[in-house]
């Protein structure tokens, strides 16, 4: 709008409505400051609120770290540093216990800090993976609480090559025999290898079943970054592990990940 030089009325209007307009954008700023401050602080007492209850659970999980491992409540606020790469040969077993504490902390308590003796199985193990990287004593020093922790690795069966044909597992012929017994500070991890499917493993006894009582494991990990090229094989045990409520755990590979997807797909589809 304009005002005519000469008009002095016109020119009076348009100076209050400069003042009045004025005055409504610093109303209006204030009221936005006292709005955003509030839901700032709203912001804050939700995230204390979160992180007291993270706390909570942490305490009543059995995992606790140790010297030189990942603050995982630092990883949640982004302030950890990057990871040298230098141990990495602990990752595996890291990995398992990272999952465990993930696990408690979205409100599946699979192993507390009530329990002393505890059962993890590895599906579709392998001697270049699992067999090799494992490392019980490591587990046993972050679930202190365990008394008795028992792994079970079930597969061995080999690998898929890019034409499709079966590659056998390099040392599936020089798997532990029997039960290999790990000692810490008077508690004990026992690994036992089986070659073969899990219903094969079952149909072996790897249940233990009386007439009350079925034991399944606390958690299972499925330790594949190609699943999708193994689904048929996988499927009865992804299912077993389904009907049977075990928490289960798929490990990929390292960044980029092409399973992120493609595993989430077919966990859908069962």
């Amino acid at each position: 709008l304009e005002v005519e030089p000469n008009h002095a009325a016109a020119k009076q209007m348009q100076q209050e409505v400069e003042r009045d307009w004025n005055k409504q954008c610093r109303d209006q700023k204030k009221n936005f400051r006292k709005i955003f401050d509030k839901l700032s602080g709203e912001d804050r007492e939700a995230e204390e609120l979160e992180r007291k209850e993270r706390e909570a659970l942490r305490e009543r999980c059995a995992v606790r770290w140790t010297e030189g491992d990942l603050d995982s409540e630092a990883f949640v606020l982004g302030s950890t540093p990057a990871c040298s790469g230098k141990d990495w040969g602990l990752a595996l077993s890291r990995t398992v216990v990272w999952a465990v504490e993930q696990l408690a902390l979205e409100g599946h308590d699979c192993l507390s800090r009530d329990l002393s003796r505890a059962a993890i199985w590895f599906i579709g193990a392998s001697s270049t993976c699992e067999l090799r990287w494992l490392r019980p004593a490591e587990l046993l020093k972050r679930l202190p609480t365990v008394q008795s922790l028992e792994l079970e690795l079930v597969g061995f069966l080999g690998e898929i090559d890019p034409d499709n044909s079966r590659v056998p597992d390099p040392k599936v012929n020089d798997l532990p025999e029997g039960i290999v017994e790990t000692q810490l500070e008077k508690r004990q991890a026992l690994l036992r290898a089986t070659k073969g499917t899990l219903d094969e493993a079952l149909e072996q006894g790897l249940v233990f079943k009386d007439e009350t009582t079925e034991v399944l494991p606390q958690v299972c990990f499925i330790a594949h970054p190609q699943l999708h090229r193994y689904f048929t094989e996988f499927h009865p045990a992804i299912n077993w592990l389904i009907k049977k409520s075990v928490p289960t755990v798929i490990i990929g590979a390292s960044e980029p990940d092409p399973s992120w997807k493609q595993d989430e797909h077919l966990l859908q589809k069962l």
